[in-house]
């Protein structure tokens, strides 16, 4: 069960008797009061995860019963591309509670290559450094070529020559490039 950084309370028997309750992780640095039957007959609570450095925070602030429950945990780190078949990424650095950093690796198949990450950057590796929140990225993968792309278009009669057209390429739903067109005879 997960609970967000805007959870301020967690009253009387909030969890009373969950016994399928195993783990609780709680986002964010401001820890949540807690009434003193809130876990009662959660037999199988294991962990209690809180984000790094703030366990001392939690101890200090009533849940000092649950002292060796609670584990520090760094953030999460989720990955992907807009195909599978054509690349994936690699974690080459996973973060943790001492190095809250991440680095990133795109690898492209044969014929593939990377057009930019899904904040629209090109670096490859990408590095974020000091994470503090769950962290989402993804690449995106196009055809490798070296030839230009033809459009054959019928020119509107309303339209003249010379006319600069935009075409957008998207992927996924997510527009991945703009290009611009001329129209000519």
């Amino acid at each position: 069960m997960t609970l967000p950084a805007s959870i301020t309370s967690i009253g009387e028997g909030a969890f009373y008797k969950c016994d399928q309750l195993q783990t609780l992780r709680i986002y964010g640095n401001t820890v949540p009061t807690l009434g003193t039957t809130t876990f009662e007959g959660c037999t199988a609570l294991t962990a209690i995860q809180v984000d790094c450095g703030v366990k001392e925070q939690f101890l200090a602030n009533g849940w000092d019963a649950y002292e060796s429950l609670i584990v520090e945990v760094p953030p999460v780190v989720n990955t992907g591309s807009n195909r599978s078949d054509w690349g994936f990424v690699q974690q080459t650095v996973l973060p943790d509670c001492e190095n809250p950093n991440v680095s990133l690796t795109a690898y492209a198949y044969e014929g593939y290559e990377l057009l930019h990450w899904s904040d629209g950057t090109t670096t490859n590796p990408y590095v974020k450094e000091n994470l503090t929140e769950d962290f989402n990225m993804y690449a995106y993968f196009i055809p490798a070529s070296n030839e230009p792309i033809t459009l054959r278009l019928k020119k509107p009669d309303v339209y003249a020559i010379d006319t600069v057209f935009i075409f957008y390429v998207y992927s996924e739903g997510n527009l991945s490039g703009t290009y611009p067109m001329v129209l000519d005879e």
